[in-house]
């Protein structure tokens, strides 16, 4: 394993850590693939960052070829759940 010191176990950390093991790339390789260091991609993992940039966000699902809803909140996405913003469309 790439990262070091507590590991996270639960959430967007973990979310993260699995898809990119799936694809068996390193977190360098993640990280020139998003247009972020290594050390930012480890402290996504170790869950460190808890507010990811979207301009990383998006490239990262991409990358992670995960859908962005699942990757923030889960399998399943947000049902359930309470949106952090609603848009209404008149």
């Amino acid at each position: 394993m790439e990262n070091s010191g507590k590991l996270c176990t639960n959430g967007l950390c973990v979310r993260i850590t699995t898809a990119r093991n799936r694809l068996g790339i390193s977190q360098t390789q993640l990280s020139k693939m998003v247009g972020v260091s290594k050390g930012a991609v480890s402290q996504w993992e170790l869950g460190h960052t808890k507010d990811i940039k979207s301009r990383f966000f998006f490239p990262l699902a991409d990358a992670l070829q995960v859908d962005p809803v699942e990757l923030f909140y889960g399998e399943g996405g947000w049902v359930g759940k309470t949106p952090h913003c609603v848009v209404q469309i008149k």
